[in-house]
């Protein structure tokens, strides 16, 4: 959390204040809780939270409540309770024609998204950018097509997703945006990244990184680090790599963010992989798997289990194989992941081969051993 000047008033103490003389309350209390959200002063929100429970009485209130209590949970990791707030808000904002609607739309969509569901998300998206089409809301219109960008991104559909991103980074650039066009930069270099562009990445990055030290969002820094990290692990510089990701970790854990943690700790698994570091690779791919379990993410879970199932196979660890693919093939089937659920199999199959073998050489062994001694 960012250290407070005590010689100020906290943001929940101006709210306090402005409330006594306010008969509209709902305006000051959002821009209050968004920056402190925003700020990821998780303890502030919860204040406010409870503050603005006694105070909404209208169904249009009590949904902007539900809603932004669900983005609280989100943000702490409790997905579960975070969806049961947003399906609430979002049936009392239809109810009402709220306009509630627009941003709700794109909390849920990303909340899919995490879990894995991206059709779902996608569709979300959709509906949040016809809506903000129909209403002329041109900032949604851009965050619309960034989530699209994103959704693309995690389906694998890296054409898709750089379309997307490269329209929400025109709108942005229209509306002057600072901090949003350093996101949408941070995540069009993840999808050059991801095809291979890296020049393109690098560009993207790099100025990435540039506009999220103007605008002083620690979060979007974290994620630029990382990505970085991720730059520089795609070309095996290890060590620029881990410094990266350090930076990246110790702006997460400040922040308490635990869901980013994930695929950078699985990253420096991998560098560990590279340098045949494998018992440390074993604890790093399990934290992996622990912080995806806790934060019920498949992907992430499948990930870490495929990680963990060839660490098992450099250590001839074979006995933890088969229960690590089986694993990993009961995720693969919940996501509906085709591609991996086959890639599994195929993995399932080489390693019945391999042990097979490495059983017969074994027993081939132990004869010629036994056929010498007699001789």
């Amino acid at each position: 959390m960012k250290p407070q000047n005590l010689n100020e008033p906290s943001p929940f103490e101006y709210w306090v204040a402005y409330l006594a003389i306010a008969d509209q309350w709902e305006e000051a209390w959002t821009e209050t809780y968004d920056a402190a959200i925003s700020n990821w002063e998780l303890d502030i929100c919860w204040r406010l939270l409870r503050e603005a429970r006694r105070l909404a009485i209208h169904p249009s209130q009590q949904a902007l409540v539900r809603f932004r209590e669900g983005m609280l949970h989100a943000q702490s990791g409790d997905w579960q309770h975070a969806s049961v707030c947003y399906e609430s808000a979002l049936a009392s904002a239809v109810a009402e024609n709220d306009e509630l609607q627009l941003p709700l739309l794109g909390e849920m969509g990303m909340l899919y998204r995490l879990q894995g569901d991206f059709r779902k998300a996608l569709d979300l998206h959709r509906r949040q950018y016809k809506l903000a089409m129909a209403s002329g809301d041109l900032w949604y219109q851009a965050e619309a097509l960034d989530q699209i960008g994103l959704d693309y991104e995690a389906a694998g559909q890296l054409k898709n997703a750089q379309l997307n991103l490269e329209l929400a980074l025109q709108l942005w650039q229209a509306l002057e945006a600072k901090s949003s066009i350093a996101s949408t930069f941070n995540h069009l270099g993840m999808v050059t990244w991801q095809q291979g562009d890296l020049e393109a990445a690098e560009f993207y990055l790099t100025q990435a990184h540039e506009m999220a030290i103007t605008t002083e969002h620690s979060y979007s820094q974290a994620q630029i680090e990382g990505n970085l990290g991720n730059l520089a692990y795609e070309r095996a510089q290890w060590d620029v790599a881990e410094a990266h990701y350090a930076q990246a970790l110790s702006r997460f854990d400040e922040l308490g963010v635990v869901f980013d943690k994930i695929g950078i700790i699985n990253n420096l698994a991998g560098i560990a992989v590279a340098r045949h570091e494998y018992d440390q690779a074993r604890m790093l791919y399990k934290e992996s798997l622990a912080l995806a379990q806790t934060l019920g993410h498949r992907q992430g879970e499948l990930d870490a289990l495929l990680n963990l199932s060839v660490v098992a196979l450099r250590q001839r660890s074979w006995s933890e194989v088969p229960d690590l693919h089986a694993q990993a093939l009961r995720i693969a089937r919940a996501l509906g992941d085709r591609h991996t659920f086959w890639d599994i199999r195929r993995r399932q199959m080489r390693f019945v081969v391999l042990y097979g073998l490495l059983r017969l050489l074994d027993w081939i062994r132990v004869r010629l051993g036994t056929a010498r001694s007699r001789g």
